[in-house]
């Protein structure tokens, strides 16, 4: 993803994200922004940020550029819901959740 391109996604890129990206896009690093309005609300849960990522994966790379946009997707565990509040977050990331 090009700066331009995050540009349409986030109201500002701050330098240290440009440094971030530059040395991580792509890869395993997800910047969390203030989204512009032309984002929608079912993008971000209503929530004011958007959390952009640029995979290093070659098929999800050639889906991205056929597709000319951004892609929205979940990240998501097969074996665990979706969080959708703090607390379901603090509770998967809880180290004694899989443990006898």
């Amino acid at each position: 993803m090009s700066h331009a391109s995050l540009a349409r996604l986030v109201k500002e890129i701050p330098p240290d994200a440009i440094k971030l990206t530059e040395k991580f896009w792509p890869g395993p690093l997800t910047l969390v922004l203030l989204k512009r309005e032309e984002v929608p609300d079912i993008v971000t849960a209503g929530l004011p940020n958007v959390a952009v990522r640029m995979p290093d994966h070659p098929m999800a790379l050639q889906l991205i550029q056929v597709a000319g946009c951004p892609i929205a997707a979940p990240v998501q565990i097969l074996w665990l819901s979706q969080p959708t509040t703090a607390e379901h977050v603090r509770d998967q990331l809880d180290p004694n959740r899989f443990r006898p």
